[in-house]
């Protein structure tokens, strides 16, 4: 990686500035420092959230000292914050302001499109619908707008606006591959979108790295999953994990704050025979025996098909199998299958009650 070195990463716009950030359960801190100048902050937050705001807190300290210090501002964590704090028409007010706004942040079809899947998945679904109508009203020609406003309708129940807005969208994108089969799935079998495969698991125990997130963050670039796929493959961690029962990548989601729209810890690595040896900055988890639901992704590029599946999943209406989640523990399975990450398939299992 040419902009990263001895744990700290570059930023190419601010010469000599490097620092890092980075999240435990409860925890979470930012580092930034400028090799020449001698100007840095470090920031610290007992809080799941506390990067969502750091940003904002790090560009105000830049302006108050005088630092030659470049920060673009985020539109979509600006309104996130604004949403959360003041509601979302308060939010949505303060869109308008940056259209305006010369010299300001970017917005285009993406941020409200964003702050919508945060909130459809955030447990404000409500709130996303009223987000994804008001991107329809500005982009009224865009597929991948209505596309989306299908998607918060049939998680919400609402099927036949789902159809309509799935309908819209394939007329104006025909080649919207999501949008044909999720329109299929509504006209076909009343949107149970995957008939998976019902399996009694035995319990193992996984070794590996692990991070507190939550799918609200893994939307922004505060998401750790990503990053920790990065560690684990960039410094070779499979290797350095003993006792290993086979080769495949296991990747778990436990210890649920409260179901998929709360924070979890999220476990990556691989089942061992045994927990004893576990390397310095590792953890080993036990995933406990019990019944899982399995869903197997489509064959393509990992950051396209994995979180499709999982929307799927958890826009699965609740009398669905596979809905009837227990929340303990679900994990992924990446085998040989999953050995071109431009084209892999991977299996989900999901404890069910």
């Amino acid at each position: 990686m040419d902009e990263a070195g001895l744990g700290f990463f570059m930023e190419k716009e601010n010469p000599g500035q490097f620092g890092h950030n980075g999240a435990d359960e409860g925890f979470q801190a930012l580092l930034t420092m400028n090799a020449d100048t001698g100007n840095g902050v470090a920031m610290m937050a007992n809080s799941d959230n506390g990067i969502s705001v750091m940003n904002t807190v790090l560009r105000r300290i830049a302006k108050e000292y005088g630092w030659n210090y470049k920060l673009q501002e985020d539109s979509g964590e600006t309104l996130y914050l604004v949403a959360l704090l003041r509601g979302t028409p308060t939010a949505l007010a303060r869109y308008d302001e940056m259209k305006k706004s010369r010299g300001g942040p970017t917005v285009d079809e993406q941020t409200l499109n964003r702050l919508g899947y945060r909130m459809l998945y955030g447990g404000k679904e409500a709130d996303a619908i009223t987000v994804f109508k008001r991107n329809v009203e500005e982009y009224p020609r865009s597929g991948n707008v209505y596309d989306s406003l299908g998607e918060a309708y049939a998680k919400t129940g609402q099927k036949e606006l789902a159809i309509q807005n799935y309908e819209k969208s394939l007329q104006l994108d025909p080649k919207n591959q999501n949008g044909v089969e999720r329109l299929t799935k509504l006209k076909g079998d009343g949107g149970q979108a995957m008939d998976p495969e019902i399996v009694a698991q035995d319990g193992f125990t996984v070794v590996g790295i692990s991070g507190r997130t939550n799918n609200q963050r893994e939307m922004t670039a505060d998401g750790v999953i990503g990053k920790m796929w990065g560690r684990f493959m960039q410094e070779g961690l499979l290797a350095k994990i003993p006792n290993k029962a086979d080769r495949d990548i296991v990747a778990v989601y436990t210890d649920y704050a409260s179901d998929h729209n709360g924070d979890y810890t999220y476990l990556l690595g691989v089942r061992v025979t045994s927990a004893a040896d576990v390397p310095a900055g590792m953890v080993a988890k036990r995933v406990p025996a019990g019944k899982f639901a399995v869903f197997t992704s489509e064959k393509g590029p990992a950051p396209q098909v994995v979180p499709e599946l999982w929307r799927k999943i958890n826009s699965l209406p609740r009398n669905a199998v596979g809905a009837d989640r227990e929340y303990r523990a679900d994990f992924e399975i990446y085998d040989q299958r999953a050995m071109d990450p431009q084209n892999l398939q991977m299996d989900v299992y999901i404890g069910i009650k």
